[in-house]
């Protein structure tokens, strides 16, 4: 069986033997190594000189115990008589001098200590110059491999609390809507509940005005007639009573009725009824202007004169009517291109 290295040490050495093992094993060297040792009395075993044969390099662990082991002793001389002297590599692991013969025997043999060779690093590194092998540093393998299991591991927790705030500020982004879809939803409900008390508070004074209004039509005329018919008989004048009737009592009647329109917003309703109220007024003008210039002509001229004035009036405020309609009708065509 062929190997690449044959240790030869003192059993008194083996805990360096086993360190120099391990990193063997690290660089996938193969070694033979003699963990059993050989019995007392034995001649110089076959299987290791098979085996120093068989093996590329021999490497010698010099130490005080070694140097007085007569089987490494015997290991050396054999692989110096039989192996090329490239092949022999002399290792001192305690610090120790070699003796006359060992120096005599390496006296044309670098010879390496643990101390300026550390078995990890160069003492291996030599070994697989030697063996033709790509040296590995799995130390430094291991140091990367920590390395890029630690970055592996940062950017995990980096992803990991980047997801987290991502997550946090969504909740916190949700949370916001929906307060601000309450808060929303309560204005609405507030403004909702202010527009129907508003609402409420109208129609309870419209109702409040129209009871009024109703109440005025029937009483003012009837105030009126009593107080016409009063002046008639006083001034023993029935067109002055009629006058006074005409002029009052249907005025009342109209502006009772035009001020039902102005509590319920109607302004152009309210103005139509004050403009037939003040017909009373043009036609009692236009009687009075009769008797009073004794001429039924210049009283009907009269009288037509604030007619037609009464009449502009009417129609001034029969356009804006039209006007505030067409005006609602475009809000309302606004309003529903925006629903």
């Amino acid at each position: 069986m062929n190997y690449d290295v044959f240790i030869s040490y003192s059993r008194k050495d083996t805990a360096i033997a086993e360190k120099i093992c391990a990193a063997l094993d690290q660089q996938g060297i193969s070694y033979f190594i003699d963990r059993k040792g050989i019995g007392g009395g034995m001649e110089f075993p076959a299987v290791l000189a098979d085996a120093i044969l068989n093996s590329q390099i021999l490497l010698f662990l010099g130490s005080e115990n070694s140097y007085q082991s007569k089987f490494t002793n015997s290991e050396v001389t054999f692989a110096f008589n039989e192996k090329p002297m490239g092949t022999i590599i002399p290792y001192i692991i305690d610090g120790s001098k070699l003796p006359p013969a060992l120096k005599f025997t390496f006296s044309s043999i670098n010879i390496r200590t643990i101390n300026e060779h550390p078995i990890e690093t160069t003492l291996i590194q030599d070994l697989c110059h030697i063996l033709g092998r790509k040296f590995v540093d799995k130390e430094k393998e291991r140091q990367q491999e920590e390395l890029k299991r630690l970055e592996e591991q940062r950017q995990k927790e980096e992803k990991e609390r980047r997801l987290k705030e991502e997550a946090i500020h969504a909740e916190e982004e949700r949370l916001r809507k929906e307060a601000e879809e309450r808060q929303k939803e309560e204005q609405r409900l507030k403004d909702e509940e202010e527009r129907k008390a508003a609402e409420e508070r109208k129609k309870r004074f419209r109702d409040k005005v129209k009871g009024y209004s109703d109440f005025l039509i029937i009483l003012l005329p009837l105030l009126f007639l009593g107080i016409g018919i009063w002046i008639g008989m006083e001034y023993q004048s029935f067109w002055l009573g009629t006058e006074i009737f005409l002029v009052f009592g249907w005025l009342s009647v109209f502006a009772s009725m035009g001020l039902t329109y102005w509590a319920e917003n109607k302004p152009a309703d309210m103005h139509n009824h004050i403009a037939f109220g003040l017909l009373a007024i043009v036609i009692a003008i236009g009687i009075h202007s009769g008797i009073y210039l004794s001429s039924w002509w210049k009283g009907i001229g009269i009288g037509l004169l604030f007619f037609f004035v009464d009449l502009l009036y009417f129609y001034h405020f029969m356009d804006d009517e039209t006007n505030d309609s067409n005006h609602e009708e475009k809000n309302s065509d606004k309003y529903n291109n925006k629903v």
